[in-house]
């Protein structure tokens, strides 16, 4: 046989054993059951590193360990700290972010504080300060886009738009400030950091909904937000029986607790949780875990409205 023909019987085999191979992986594909598929799918989502697990909960130890250096705010934003000062009233956070001795937080300030990794040590009473120093350099500064180009913009006359706005109880538009819990949610859902609430770790933040949409108490509010989303807390802990959730709320004495079924929290904690998981809406993974360097800078900044277009 001459040496054309032995390579060509080699090329025709070559072509056999390849079109056999791609129908047998098509058939293969195609014949693994989805939920193989979906743990495939999800076994793949980044996690951060162990060293970076460890670094956020030692912080969220240290926030909680020192909560007597806290008081919870509903009003309070990351702008109040734009605004090192004392307030004479809670109600009036964003214009600073000390009362009676005290620095403001709420769910979404104190989620927001872990994720940058800012200092315990920048909560300073005798020299309060806009400045951020970081206890690792992964941190995730929110960019609160919305917030930025949408709040407070009124017609040339000074009425509101219903698009920036949302109707109180009292029937009057207040302006949607796009950098709550809910603004957190939406950012992080936009960017791709949302993963299974079955898949959350340390240092990951849960989003739960309102408890009551519709009865008569900030529905207007609660009804604007992503998801309906009012409240956020950070894993803390895995247990057996469920994740362990810190989080900044007026429901514990100190204005910060722990909520889990498992052994490692109250009974109380237990409870909360039990009621808590009924309302889970969203996971989200911080962005350092799919490699994206840090971003937080070295200040605190007004951020509201300060890039809104002309016109």
């Amino acid at each position: 046989m001459s040496t054309t023909t032995w390579k060509q019987l080699i090329y025709d085999c070559a072509d056999a054993i390849r079109s056999i191979s791609e129908s047998t992986a098509k058939i293969a594909v195609g014949s693994i059951p989805d939920k193989i598929v979906e743990s495939a799918e999800e076994s793949m989502i980044p996690t951060l590193t162990e060293t970076q697990k460890n670094e956020i909960k030692e912080l969220m130890t240290e926030y909680f360990n020192n909560k007597s250096k806290f008081v919870y705010g509903g009003n309070a934003r990351r702008q109040s700290y734009a605004h090192p000062n004392s307030v004479s009233s809670i109600t009036d956070a964003i214009n600073g972010c000390i009362y009676n001795d005290k620095f403001i937080l709420n769910c979404g300030v104190f989620a927001q504080m872990i994720w940058m990794g800012r200092s315990l040590s920048d909560f300073n009473l005798s020299s309060p300060s806009t400045k951020i120093n970081t206890d690792f350099d992964w941190g995730y500064y929110f960019d609160f886009n919305p917030a930025r180009r949408a709040y407070g913009v009124t017609r040339a006359n000074g009425e509101k738009y219903t698009a920036n706005t949302y109707k109180g109880e009292d029937g009057q538009l207040y302006f949607i400030t796009f950098d709550n819990a809910a603004a957190m949610a939406q950012e992080l859902y936009q960017k791709g950091y949302e993963i299974p609430y079955s898949k959350v770790d340390i240092g990951d933040l849960v989003f739960y909904r309102s408890s009551h949409i519709s009865d008569e108490t900030k529905d207007g509010l609660e009804q604007s937000s992503f998801r309906y989303i009012t409240h956020v807390g950070i894993v803390y802990n895995i247990t057996e029986y469920s994740p362990t959730i810190l989080e900044c709320t007026d429901v514990y004495t100190a204005g910060m607790g722990r909520a889990g079924l498992g052994n490692d929290t109250s009974l109380f904690g237990n409870l909360r949780a039990a009621g808590q998981d009924n309302r889970v809406v969203m996971a989200a993974r911080h962005p350092a875990a799919w490699g994206k360097a840090g971003n937080v800078p070295n200040n605190f900044e007004d951020y509201r409205g300060v890039d809104v277009q002309n016109g």
